[in-house]
């Protein structure tokens, strides 16, 4: 094991030999620090690590956050969705650049909080903590113990554009017959992703008996705009059972043997039209989904079923999503609940109501 030689600054640093190139010079690498004590055991680390077979290319720390970035997704490329590696890559070329030259030992909290300002100002708050995610979990497969205590943007709801029934309605009308009606009435009545719908087989996956769709593909597209099914839908609870009105299974049971199924692009780019020509310029395919979960909670169906049929993980994408609705059906709740007390206190009084007893003489 090297012996760390102290520095003129008063510094110790501890030279490790890593190998030889391809010319058969000698590589080292360099561990600087405060103390002895701290440059040695560096170095014994990296040494553990290369006899290891870990992190065999250079002390992660010398990694600028651009390698660490292009690392992190290099090796999640077969393992995330193909949309989330579109969607890293879109952040590695357009945020947090200033971040990208910086090594990781260098990387202070006024550093990060300097680009998250810089970012923050042309940026929305969503944009900036999605990116600065990226770069904190890229940073912590090489280097687990870095931390930056920083302030981000606080998040901004999002305003919600639900159809009413009668422009959905409206719509429907204005589709009957067309191949992007089927899409449109699964999408309404099942609250079913694009990709999902997009990914059915319509002679598979329908059982018609019980009036169910079966969920287990969805569509997506690379970063050089391919479509292609995956088996296994968005996440472990999307693959699932779901339960269709029986008049749309009718309906898509009755379907010409011609009938072509509509991709994922088609499917937004026709709404689209559609609702424009209805004046409803804010209204996206997605935006059935999000009626027909807006159903689910105005009917006050339990958390867990409403994050089945949607095919959620957890309720908190529930509350993240829709929190101003359960908001105002808890509200709508609670005044049923006080209510019923009210009216059962009202029922006691009638009934068991006595006059005050008359003091006794003394």
């Amino acid at each position: 094991m090297p012996t760390a030689k102290q520095l003129p600054s008063g510094n110790w640093r501890c030279r490790l030999f890593v190998g030889r190139d391809e010319n058969g010079k000698a590589v080292y690498e360099s561990f600087t620090e405060a103390t002895k004590k701290e440059a040695e055991y560096r170095a014994l680390e990296r040494s553990r690590e290369l006899e290891s077979g870990i992190r065999t290319k250079r002390n992660p720390g010398q990694m600028t956050v651009g390698e660490a970035i292009a690392s992190y997704i290099e090796s999640n490329r077969f393992t995330l969705k193909p949309k989330t590696i579109r969607e890293y890559e879109g952040y590695a070329r357009r945020y947090m650049q200033k971040l990208n030259g910086v090594k990781i030992r260098d990387l202070t909290t006024s550093v990060c909080q300097q680009e998250i300002n810089r970012e923050a100002r042309r940026l929305a708050p969503k944009s900036v903590r999605n990116a600065w995610g990226l770069v904190t979990t890229s940073i912590h497969a090489v280097v687990p113990e870095w931390n930056a205590d920083v302030n981000l943007p606080a998040k901004v709801p999002k305003e919600m554009n639900i159809p009413s029934d009668d422009q959905l309605l409206e719509l429907l009308a204005d589709l009957e017959g067309k191949r992007l009606e089927i899409p449109v009435l699964i999408a309404a009545t099942t609250g079913m992703r694009r990709g999902e719908i997009a990914a059915l087989d319509f002679k598979k996956d329908f059982d018609y008996k019980n009036n169910r769709i079966r969920v287990h593909r969805s569509m997506q597209h690379d970063s050089d705009g391919n479509w292609f099914s995956i088996e296994g839908a968005k996440t472990e609870r999307s693959t699932r059972w779901v339960d269709c009105p029986e008049w749309v299974m009718e309906k898509i049971q009755n379907l010409p043997e011609d009938y072509v199924p509509v991709s994922a692009a088609v499917m937004t780019s026709r709404f689209r039209r559609v609702a424009d020509a209805h004046g409803l310029e804010d209204l996206h395919f997605h935006n059935l989904r999000h009626y027909y979960a807006s159903l689910l909670i105005s009917l006050g169906c339990p958390d867990q079923y409403i994050i089945s049929r949607l095919g959620h993980s957890t309720t908190n994408m529930l509350r993240q999503v829709y929190g101003h609705i359960v908001t105002e059906k808890d509200k709508e709740i609670t005044s049923e609940v006080n209510h019923h007390f009210d009216t059962m206190k009202k029922a006691y009084d009638t009934e068991y109501d006595t006059p005050d007893p008359v003091p006794s003489e003394p």
